[in-house]
């Protein structure tokens, strides 16, 4: 899996253009698009409908997007991996949300990336908004609102920035710092 592109500068960056993510990866072993899971495996679900939900599967040494569309019956992998332990750490989602059956993101506070989806799955775009992203959510007409965490300080604190993308999450403009 290819990890985001990002740019260094000081200070938040206020545009940002989301990453396509390589779906191919020969040297990496992982689970294919549509195997089935042990749901012990999830994270925190989210439903979009009565039957069709999302949510993270881990396992000792992967992360990956999961789809139900039976109400939380069967679960299959939706996408790419997104996380192989220890080698990744900056890309440790925790969060799964969705608004739609086809438009879903994953996020966490200690990830420098989130995921979205418009497709279903079938595409999965990354963006490394900054340090964490501490919520992320969105809205019917397909607006995502992110804050993020930059700037730690040796202290713990650290500033906040809000993102939001107009288009599923391939792009993100800086809206407050």
């Amino acid at each position: 899996m290819r990890e985001p592109s990002t740019t260094t500068a000081p200070g938040p960056t206020p545009e940002i253009t989301a990453s396509l993510l390589d779906t191919s990866s020969p040297t990496i072993p992982t689970l294919a698009v549509g195997t089935p899971v042990n749901p012990a495996g999830l994270g925190v679900r989210t439903f979009v409908s009565s039957t069709h939900g999302f949510a993270l599967w881990m396992d000792l040494r992967h992360t990956y997007p999961t789809v139900t569309t039976d109400g939380g019956r069967t679960w299959r992998i939706d996408g790419p991996v997104f996380h192989l332990a220890a080698a990744q750490a900056s890309l440790a989602v925790s969060e799964m949300g969705a608004v739609q059956p086809d438009t879903a993101f994953s996020w966490g506070p200690e990830a420098s990336v989130v995921y979205t989806t418009t497709d279903g799955g079938v595409h999965w775009w990354a963006a490394s908004l900054g340090d964490g992203t501490l919520a992320l959510a969105g809205n019917v007409t397909g607006v995502l609102t992110a804050v993020v965490a930059s700037d730690y300080a040796s202290d713990g604190t650290y500033k906040t920035e809000v993102y939001q993308s107009s288009d599923g999450g391939h792009h993100w403009t800086l809206h407050r710092s």
